[in-house]
């Protein structure tokens, strides 16, 4: 056997250090040039913009989150969840007439709007609200104090002082009933709240869909695919994966899936989530609530009003849950203060809005329109068309006095009437001083929801609105911040039916624990 040589073993070392030496120097050239493609690549790549993007309301969501006002992140529990330590002030959209409205948002660490949760006192902790919905709880285009969460935190503190109650606000915009009981399923146990306060709709029925809120959450339950969709999160934000995917070719998305197709089988039409599977999804948050000794309030918060009331009410009846229609109840108070203003005016008030039946909906129908407006001086327009149908546009001037269709010469009520064809039952419109709209959408979401809507039977009078005012709504969708006042006083109302609140704050023991 031969042995080697000093100066060979002396070599192997040297052999083995260089050897590191190079794979080193590899790995850090290689980081280097990646980290020099990555900076490229961002003076090449412009955030996308909502109208550029196809597919259904979730792939735009999660495609455009870089400009979506509230900051939102991937996430594949969930789909989406707030950027946790986020702030973002910006402007109010649509901007309203005469104004320049701003709303700040300052997430926690946690991801919940709002300041950090409170930690225990004594061992014990206030009484705890976990109020889970979508941008309604958020509070979309509202201050950070405005929210309701907020409110209803500040008004039960003036109600019960002493008594300390503590409310988070776990609301994520876009979110759907799946994904508030999913969210519920994995934080309810170490949010350990008292009352959970929940409430969704617009989303799983607004949009039409080709993929169903079921189907994204049972793809994600193989491990596999939730290794890939974690894969395919963190490449999503490098800016070499953004440059490189403009120049693929786009995702086929004419393809319905099986959810989809079922539910056009029965419905006719697709959306994220059915009437059916909100009323399951409802029962499944009241069947973890009570696993978990916790009482719930389920709200109404769908202002758009789609067919997603149906499924909740259907729950709700169902298992005796406590329940508020937010939506309801300030639409109540709108129709007063519009009724009110036309009493006070002299006018006849608005028609009661009527379904309309299959010979009605075939005729043409004259529609009333009135806008009391703060300088009679000015001139005055409406434009609008059917109701997400620009099959049927108008523009037509306002005047004041007392001929065509205007009731009460020099009141500084503007009025015109709209003829509306056969087959159309509803219209959206705003009303112009000269150029300039009372509502006016800006960048990036353009978004219609910032006209008014009316539905029209036979010779309907309109309200009498109110030139650039929306009483207690941002625009159809989002209450503004007395809309989140009224909303945190009827949840304050109805928390004081709760035994376990009641006893609370009547001096009933805290809760024990951390919670955290």
């Amino acid at each position: 056997m031969t042995t080697p040589s000093p100066r060979a073993r002396d070599a192997r070392p040297a052999s083995s250090a260089g050897l590191l030496l190079k794979i080193g120097a590899s790995v850090a050239f290689t980081l280097v040039l990646l980290g020099l493609v990555e900076l490229v690549a961002g003076f090449f790549v412009a955030p996308m913009r909502p109208q550029e993007i196809p597919g259904d309301s979730v792939s735009r969501t999660v495609t455009y989150i870089e400009v979506n006002p509230a900051p939102l992140e991937r996430d594949v529990d969930l789909l989406w969840r707030n950027v946790p330590g986020a702030e973002r002030t910006q402007l109010v959209n649509p901007q309203t007439f005469g104004r320049r409205d701003e709303w700040t948002i300052r997430n926690n660490w946690s991801g919940f709007r709002g300041p950090d949760l409170i930690g225990p006192a004594g061992g014990k902790r206030p009484f705890r609200i976990l109020c889970v919905g979508d941008s309604i709880t958020f509070g979309f285009s509202v201050d950070q104090p405005d929210t309701y969460p907020r409110q209803l935190s500040e008004l039960l503190a003036k109600r019960h002082p002493g008594r300390p109650v503590e409310v988070i606000n776990a609301g994520v915009p876009g979110w759907s009933w799946l994904q508030g009981l999913r969210f519920l399923d994995l934080r309810s146990t170490d949010l350990r709240p008292d009352l959970i306060i929940v409430g969704h709709g617009t989303n799983d029925q607004f949009f039409p869909s080709k993929f169903t809120d079921e189907e994204r959450f049972l793809r994600l339950a193989a491990p596999a695919k939730r290794v890939a969709q974690k894969i395919a999160i963190f490449a999503a934000e490098t800016n070499l994966f953004r440059a490189v995917s403009r120049f693929l070719p786009p995702r086929p998305i004419d393809a319905l899936s099986p959810g989809c197709q079922h539910q056009i089988n029965i419905s006719g039409s697709c959306r994220r989530v059915s009437v059916e599977q909100i009323s399951l999804a409802v029962h499944e948050i009241a069947e973890l609530a009570r696993s978990r000794g916790t009482d719930l309030l389920v709200v109404n918060t769908d202002f758009v009003q789609t067919q997603a009331v149906k499924g909740t009410r259907a729950a709700i009846d169902k298992d005796s849950l406590a329940y508020v229609d937010l939506v309801a109840e300030i639409m109540a108070r709108r129709r007063r203060d519009e009724d009110g203003r036309a009493v006070r005016l002299g006018l006849p008030p608005a028609t009661q809005a009527v379904p309309p039946t299959a010979a009605s909906a075939e005729q043409p129908k004259p529609v009333l329109l009135r806008v009391l407006v703060p300088d009679p001086g000015q001139s005055y327009r409406v434009e609008g068309m059917g109701y997400f149908r620009p099959d049927f546009t108008f523009s037509q001037p306002l005047h004041d006095d007392g001929f065509a269709g205007d009731e009460k010469a020099g009141d500084s009520v503007f009025s015109t009437i709209v003829e509306l064809p056969a087959g159309f039952s509803a219209i959206q419109y705003k009303f112009y001083q000269h150029d300039k709209a009372e509502f006016a959408a800006i960048p990036p979401l353009t978004s219609t929801l910032g006209d008014r809507a009316l539905r029209a039977a036979a010779n309907t009078t309109g309200p009498v609105d109110v030139f650039a005012q929306s009483l207690f709504l941002v625009e159809r969708a989002h209450p503004d911040r007395d809309g989140h006042r009224v909303i945190a006083g009827l949840i304050a109302d109805r928390l004081e039916t709760f035994p376990a609140f009641r006893d609370y704050v009547q001096g009933g023991a805290g809760r024990t624990g951390s919670g955290e």
